[in-house]
């Protein structure tokens, strides 16, 4: 089965990429490189940079989509308009992603990071 995962090395994308990644093949979405997005090989894993705030121009093939990407308000670089774009704006572009490709289930998670 083919998942796409946004926020893909965050506090929880990174494990449901690990976990997914052992009998599914993860398109893993990221907003910025870090050592987990850097170092986590499998073959079975496509690392893609993609700032969700823009429309989403990749072909995935995905069945699900997993969105997880959050900026939390007290992010040391976010401002309350990169909060807007990062949370609603691209929550947005993700679903109408989600519709355009026919994506059979969506799932929609966040952790309590969010609250800092």
């Amino acid at each position: 089965m083919n998942i796409l995962i946004t926020g893909a090395n965050g506090t929880v994308g990174c494990d449901l990429v690990e976990m997914f990644s052992k009998s599914n093949n993860v398109f893993a979405f990221f907003r910025t490189p870090n050592s987990f997005s850097d170092n986590f090989r499998h073959t079975n894993v496509k690392w893609i940079k993609q700032d969700l705030k823009n429309k989403i121009k990749h072909k995935t093939n995905s069945e699900i989509i997993i969105h997880c990407a959050v900026v939390h308000p007290f992010s040391r670089n976010s401002d309350y308009r990169d909060y807007v774009n990062s949370n609603i704006n691209a929550l947005n572009n993700v679903i109408e992603y989600a519709n355009k490709v026919k994506i059979k289930k969506f799932v929609y998670l966040s952790s309590v990071k969010i609250y800092g």
